[in-house]
């Protein structure tokens, strides 16, 4: 039998090919993204019923009615009407929580001055265990909760920022993504940052310029180490500056490596999540992921302790004694229910005992169904699901309740009422 070119050929004919799958594969999303926003090509914000506004607040819907025909609540533009309203905006809450004292800081609803942003990170070696999807779900949690949040995605795949709304090369052009901060200029961090279709939510979109960063920054010869000091505080330093204090949680989408942008997501979080699906395979994965974080905080200490013997040129050892984590747990995520999901959650559970979240995020077909969309499971309406509403239900009531008890965590750390 003679030998058969079974491939794309020539170098020539590999970029034309290339070429063309990525332009048609712009395309094709471009559309998947106008029709699963349609009428809007842009995600339009989710509106609320009463019924969702009265769990939100935990203020009855008679109460807030009430309020609403006396005129003590004004929600701006449509106050002619707010009487008969039926659909809510998260400002529109914003305000309700504001108006009963019910806000996210003991009745407040902005954060107290003596507390300090919680920066999470959510990271895992292993792709496939849920990360972005929880970072994007926690996110949209944390703002239809209240909090002002950001959401950084630092992985180039950029799915995040796909679920956001955004898709790369498309509505994207180079320069927008965290690339020139962490290599070039800490204070580009506030020109990079977008809002999404959520009030309260803002992200920072990635990209395959990222990549790039991954290569710069473990090469002195162009990391910019004279100017800005070690390469390894880059994103630390940015996430400090006063105009990022605004946000009350900012988080952190690791890529599924450990590679200079995911060391410096690791190095300027005080709070750690660890997402690890039920398999032995996921399980090991978390295990190197331990070692690399041992590595992490070996690396900051042999740092500190150079600092301390020549010298602190550029105000860092403050910044390192100043690192603690706050909060770290490992979840559990897509969860089969069956004999060898218990098997391996119960090998979990042994390895890293409280540290796990109670619960998990039950499997279901509601988060590939909604992600095919290029959405949230939040950004739902029920009477719009397709296909069983009761397997949305369960995947919803799921992230909910794991995120719900994210939050409880977040009230702790902050030593607010529960």
């Amino acid at each position: 039998m003679p030998i058969q070119n079974l491939g794309l050929g020539s170098l020539e004919n590999q970029y034309k090919v290339y070429l063309k799958l990525h332009e048609n594969g712009l395309q094709r999303i471009k559309r998947l993204k106008e029709l699963s926003n349609k009428p809007s090509y842009d995600k339009a914000p989710k509106t609320y019923s009463i019924t969702e506004v009265e769990r939100l607040i935990e203020i009855s819907r008679v109460t807030i009615r009430d309020k609403e025909k006396k005129g003590e609540i004004i929600y701006g533009e449509d106050q002619a009407s707010s009487a008969l309203k039926s659909e809510y905006r998260l400002s529109d809450i914003k305000l309700l929580r504001k108006h009963f004292s019910k806000g996210f800081f003991n009745g407040s609803t902005t954060r107290l001055p003596n507390l300090k942003p919680l920066v999470v990170s959510i990271g895992m070696f292993k792709g496939g265990v849920g990360k972005t999807t929880h970072a994007s779900h926690l996110a949209a949690h944390c703002a239809i909760s209240g909090l002002e949040t950001l959401l950084i995605d630092l992985d180039p795949q950029a799915s995040a920022t796909l679920t956001m709304g955004y898709i790369p090369s498309l509505d994207l052009e180079g320069g927008e993504t965290i690339y020139n901060t962490l290599v070039n200029d800490t204070k580009d961090i506030i020109n990079v940052i977008k809002p999404t279709h959520y009030d309260g939510l803002d992200i920072i979109t990635s990209g395959l310029e990222l990549q790039g960063a991954d290569i710069t920054l473990p090469n002195d010869n162009m990391n910019n180490r004279d100017g800005l000091g070690s390469p390894l505080l880059r994103l630390r330093n940015a996430l400090s500056l006063p105009e990022l204090n605004k946000y009350d949680v900012v988080i952190l989408d690791l890529a599924p490596n450990h590679a200079s942008v995911s060391m410096n997501a690791l190095a300027a979080d005080n709070a750690r999540f660890l997402p690890i699906n039920p398999t032995m395979l996921a399980y090991g994965s978390s295990i190197q992921f331990d070692q690399t974080l041992t590595e992490l905080v070996y690396l900051l200490l042999r740092h500190k302790k150079i600092l301390q013997d020549t010298g602190d040129a550029y105000n860092e050892l403050s910044i390192i004694e100043e690192m603690e984590n706050k909060i770290f747990r490992v979840l559990i995520t897509n969860d089969e229910g069956n004999a060898e999901s218990k098997e391996a959650s119960d090998e979990i559970k042994k390895l890293y005992g409280s540290l796990v979240l109670d619960g998990s995020m039950k499997h279901t077909i509601a988060l590939p169904r909604t992600s095919n969309e290029l959405a949230l499971m939040y950004d739902k309406k029920r009477a719009n699901i397709r296909g069983a509403k009761e397997s949305f239900d369960r995947g919803l009531f799921s992230m909910m309740d794991m995120n719900d008890k994210i939050l409880n965590l977040f009230k702790q750390s902050w030593g607010l009422n529960l």
